[in-house]
């Protein structure tokens, strides 16, 4: 009798494999992520003494730049390694954290907040998509904009500009910096690593706003209006408005559970919502009590 074959499906997401310098998955093929993908693709065939023929379905969820081109990119590099018979699919980040909360229907909205920044929507056949082109698109309410605007905050303190915040000497003392000017050449040297320095701010200004600095929790507030924006931008091009119910789903390194800004951002939506929405935002706010939010 001939030994049975390994029946293998594999399930991978950037929000759980990526380091937060991984970035997003880009068609170039080069990318940080690309290799991280892959090495967990190969680690978990390694757990189990499989083969790349061994696997029979496959579904990767990345972050992505470019949507189609990248998620095209990406199952053609599937394709070219694993077996013609295999089924593969490929979605965003968002779209597996949405299914995570709904038993794998692609059905309500999802905003992740991280080093970049987007909002997807699924009803029917349709899915939109706002924000999520990156740092040099100023990506509403991501940790590179909150930790910029906090930098500028800093600097309008120390010359006036500005009202006084905690923001300038938490930075020193987090930076071991012994000036306010010293935070020029760590803003700008070295150019490689300035964007993830930048994003490293915003948990800064996260902690800050929670101890009570009116200038930190201004910045809080309208990055959670960006996200605001763009989650109710998305769901309401696939036709998710009142009186339909559906999921919000919260994702990504900058909302954790029971984190200062995801219960701003919750707060927000519930307060612009119509009654029959704000019952599914109850769902959603129970879910981060018991601790059940997607997490990194």
């Amino acid at each position: 009798m001939a030994a049975e074959q390994p029946y293998l499906v594999i399930g991978l997401c950037s929000l759980c494999v990526a380091n937060p310098e991984t970035g997003q998955y880009t068609s170039s093929g080069t990318s940080q992520s690309e290799k991280e993908l892959w090495s967990a693709i190969d680690g978990s065939l390694a757990s189990v003494g499989a083969t790349y023929a061994d696997v029979a379905a496959i579904c990767a969820a990345v972050a992505v730049r470019e949507a189609n081109a990248d998620l095209d990119g990406l199952l053609a590099a599937l394709s070219n390694r694993l077996p013609a018979q295999a089924l593969k699919l490929v979605h965003t980040d968002a779209a597996a954290a949405l299914a995570s909360c709904t038993h794998g229907v692609l059905h309500g909205a999802c905003v992740v907040a991280d080093d970049h920044t987007k909002a997807v929507a699924f009803g029917g056949q349709r899915q939109h998509r706002t924000s999520g082109w990156g740092p040099l698109f100023m990506d509403g309410g991501c940790a590179y904009d909150i930790g910029s605007r906090a930098l500028l905050a800093a600097h309008k303190a120390h010359d006036s500009r500005g009202a006084a915040t905690t923001l300038t000497r938490t930075f020193l003392r987090r930076l071991r910096l012994p000036r306010v000017e010293d935070l020029v050449r760590w803003a700008y040297h070295p150019a490689e690593g300035q964007h993830e320095r930048i994003c490293g701010l915003a948990r800064v200004v996260a902690d800050c706003a929670a101890a009570g600095d009116a200038v930190a929790d201004t910045i809080l507030r309208h990055g959670v209006g960006e996200l605001l924006k763009s989650v109710k931008t998305a769901a309401a091009s696939v036709g998710l408005e009142a009186p339909s119910t559906f999921q919000v789903v919260l994702a990504g390194r900058l909302l954790p559970q029971n984190g200062l800004y995801a219960q701003y951002l919750a707060e927000a939506i519930r307060a612009e919502s119509e009654p029959a929405e704000a019952a599914a935002l109850i769902a959603l706010l129970q879910m981060a009590i018991n601790g059940n939010l997607p997490q990194q």
